[in-house]
Parts: structure tokens; C-alpha cells; sequence
């Protein structure tokens, strides 16, 4: 099962200039544009979409961030990121090398995909599977080049839309009102500490019921995405100035410095000392 990625709620305008390092191969299989892309440490790619078409995105290794105008993600293995219609969006790979599969499905697919294309049909981001392993496989497709490909590759593009189109189906309507009251009164203090069952008994539930209400609406606990919260918030503090990380942990509510270590590594990918270093030079988190 997908899972629904968190909210967005940085500012555009990552610095990017002079920055450019990827190595991508492509091929077409059917009408549906596969890219392989390998963006090195530190270093951006610059994702575009097509008028009528959709883009669907898959991160396979590393860690980073995506930049839209609506915001920014955090970027990780199983990342899969659908946007219909005209796009722009900029990824930024971490201390190590970022790998991606990039497929873009023309108008005229899409038309030709019909039911099952209705994955594609609007912009969403997900923690995904069995739409994930195709992608993972689609680069091994590409390198073979043998007469099986073009077949294997569009078998793999309708697999993607369908695992998509079948997410949408199963988690059609908008999330619960308890939930979405929830993830405000989490979202108005991300520094204060998250007792759950109060939470629960000011919204009228049990925090059993709460918690399965939230982690449906939004792919995670009400503490798990607190954390992920937190961890967003200190990658800008972190690149901002030379704040200690201990002074960083506390101010975001976390026990202490080894606490908050454990966590952003687990969201992030590396240290919180790592990430500093990494990105003394490239300022690839937006104020």
C-alpha cells in the first residue's frame, strides 16, 4: 500500500546557479519517455512536464529535497511524485549521489490509458511499492536494449499508472475532519510536546482512534509526523547560522542532541553535523 507524503510549507528560490551535475540516458518506449537520472552529491536537476502530459517521478537512492513554487519535499528512497500537466520543479541530491526514474506519459497516452490513467490525473506525492519496484527495474530494461524492451517498458508504464490509479481509487474523498483538525493543532506549535491522548479527548475521540483517523489521511502517526515537522524545521535552522545542534534540539523540543541525531538521520539520511557540512557552501534549503 502507497502512502501519502507530508505538507510543503517552504518558500521557492533554492540557489542553484553553477550547480548542475547529472547523468541521465532515455528511452522511449510506445509513446511513454523513460529517464534514468544520477545527479551527483551536492548538485541539482531540473525537472520539467509537458503541457497535456504527466510526470511521474520515482527516487530509488539518496536523499535531498524537491523545490516547487508551492514549496518544497524532503526527498528519500520510495519518493513517488505525480504531476499532471505543465511543471518546473528542482531536486537537490545531499551529501551522496541521487538516482531517480523519471517517466513522462505524452496526451496521447494518457488518452490511450484511459480508466487506468486516473492516477496520473492530478497532482500527489507517495511512499509507494509495487510502483516503485517497476521503476527500480526499468533501468535494467533500458541498459539490456535487446527486442524484449520496448514491450517490458510499456508493460512497466501501465503497471506505474495502474499501482497509482488504484491508490486513488482506494483513498478517494478528503481526509477525515478530525484528522485534518489534528494535523492544525500539531502544525500551530511543532516545538511543544504531543500528548496524543489529550489531543484525542479535546477532538472528541479516543486516541486508538485518532491515531488510525490520522495515519489513514495522512500515511503517519500523529507523533511520527510531528517528527518529520521537526526535522524540516531544523534543516533551514541548520543551514541558517552556526547554532549549536544541541541549542537546535532543544529549541525544537526534542530531549536532547543525541535524540534529535537519532531522528534526523532516520529522516534525512545523514548526521545533523553531516548536513551542516554539506551544505556550508550550497545553500540548497531556502530561508
Amino acid at each position: 500500500m502507497n502512502r501519502e507524503q507530508g505538507t510543503r510549507d517552504w518558500n521557492w528560490g533554492p540557489d542553484i546557479e553553477g550547480m548542475s551535475s547529472e547523468h541521465t540516458s532515455a528511452v522511449a518506449a510506445n509513446g511513454v519517455r523513460f529517464t534514468e537520472h544520477r545527479i551527483d552529491a551536492r548538485s541539482t536537476l531540473r525537472l520539467t512536464g509537458d503541457d497535456d502530459g504527466a510526470l511521474c517521478v520515482v527516487v530509488i537512492t539518496g536523499v535531498g529535497e524537491l523545490h516547487e513554487r508551492a514549496g518544497s519535499y524532503l526527498l528519500r528512497p520510495g519518493l513517488i511524485i505525480v504531476r499532471p500537466g505543465k511543471y518546473v520543479g528542482v531536486m537537490n541530491a545531499g551529501p551522496e549521489p541521487l538516482r531517480l526514474v523519471s517517466v513522462q506519459y505524452p496526451a496521447g497516452v494518457l488518452r490511450r490509458l484511459g480508466p487506468i490513467g486516473i492516477g496520473l490525473a492530478q497532482e500527489r506525492t507517495f511512499l509507494g511499492r509495487s510502483s516503485v519496484e517497476l521503476a527500480w527495474r526499468a533501468p535494467a530494461e533500458m541498459e539490456a536494449g535487446d527486442e524484449f524492451m520496448s514491450e517490458s517498458l510499456r508493460l512497466f508504464s501501465e503497471g506505474i499508472a495502474i499501482g497509482l490509479s488504484r491508490f486513488a481509487r482506494h483513498n478517494r474523498g478528503r481526509p477525515s475532519p478530525v484528522a485534518m483538525r489534528a494535523r492544525r493543532r500539531i502544525d500551530r506549535d511543532i516545538t511543544a510536546p504531543l500528548d496524543v491522548a489529550a489531543l484525542a479527548r479535546e477532538l472528541g475521540c479516543s486516541a486508538a482512534y485518532l491515531s488510525r483517523l490520522f495515519r489513514r489521511a495522512f500515511g503517519f502517526s500523529p507523533t511520527d509526523y510531528l517528527i518529520r515537522r521537526r526535522c524540516e524545521r531544523a534543516r533551514v535552522l541548520l543551514t541558517r547560522d552556526d547554532t549549536p545542534v544541541a541549542e537546535i534540539a532543544a529549541a525544537l523540543g526534542f530531549h536532547d542532541a543525541s535524540h534529535f541525531a537519532r531522528h534526523f538521520r532516520r529522516q534525512c539520511g545523514t548526521s545533523p553535523q553531516r548536513f551542516r557540512q554539506a551544505h556550508r557552501k550550497v545553500k540548497s534549503v531556502p530561508d
